[in-house]
């Protein structure tokens, strides 16, 4: 059954972190009221979340306690721990945690680019199955800087613009997985779409943009690419050549990227 927000808080302690958030989203407790780490505090706080009658206040602190569950399971535990291993303040503070979903919530509040990190590497093994790789047979170190990350966004964004009539805004992330082997994590504007939401008590109708998620890993090592994009060949193609072409600074045909031996 799906976890929800009162599930995390039983897994939490009550510690600086927790109370942080509580304070920062506005939850009102009784005066006086005692922080400590017992069963008893947490079930205090749920009553509190609760009773809460700002609504629209309220959803904003569950969706902030919730939004750890993601990488709350074993695999996202391994993503977390693989996305600060060069980081030793947040080794030190995961290795202080009590539990799977205490480590991703403490991560999501003190390291909230690490944690996007975790994300994206838990859905590049969970989705294994759809991944392509490609041998490019370019062996060279990225170019990670802001203008051959914005030739590449701009690049996606016209193949989109001819292909699905979308990707007006294209945003990238680059960061290392591994020694020598790099992750990059695109999201594509997609065509707008009408949603059906509540807003506070409210059910209202709203114009969102959705994201076009896609993933690129590379090793320049071996000069081998998986993707993980929506669309099929030619989508991975594109994500691979348009890689090359700007991060790596080698321009390739199609021929070029092909299956990678084993």
């Amino acid at each position: 059954m799906k976890k929800n927000f009162i599930d995390v808080l039983y897994d939490l302690p009550v510690d600086a972190t927790l109370q942080q958030l509580l304070s920062d989203c506005g939850l009102p407790v009784p005066p006086g009221f005692a922080w400590e780490d017992t069963p008893q505090t947490t079930r205090a706080l749920i009553e509190c979340i609760r009773d809460w009658q700002d609504i629209p206040k309220k959803d904003v602190l569950v969706a902030e306690i919730t939004a750890c569950l993601p990488l709350a399971e074993d695999s996202g535990a391994q993503a977390i721990f693989q996305a600060a291993a060069n980081d030793g303040a947040a080794l030190t503070g995961l290795a202080t945690c009590k539990g799977d979903i205490h480590r991703a919530f403490w991560l999501y509040r003190h390291h909230p680019l690490l944690f996007g990190n975790a994300l994206d590497l838990d859905l590049m093994e969970r989705r294994s199955g759809q991944v392509q790789q490609h041998g490019l047979d370019i062996k060279r170190h990225p170019n990670t800087t802001k203008p051959a990350l914005t030739a590449f966004e701009q690049a996606v964004s016209r193949f989109y613009q001819r292909t699905l009539q979308c990707g007006d805004g294209v945003e990238s992330h680059i960061f290392q997985r591994s020694p020598g082997v790099f992750m990059l994590t695109i999201h594509v504007k997609d065509l707008a779409m009408m949603h059906l939401e509540f807003q506070g008590k409210s059910l209202t109708r709203r114009v969102g943009n959705p994201s076009i998620h896609g993933m690129l890993e590379y090793s320049e090592r071996t000069g081998v690419v998986r993707t993980l994009i929506k669309g099929g060949a030619k989508f991975h193609q594109m994500l691979a050549s348009e890689f090359a072409a700007h991060v790596l600074g080698v321009v390739v045909d199609a021929k070029r990227i092909r299956p990678a031996s084993l």
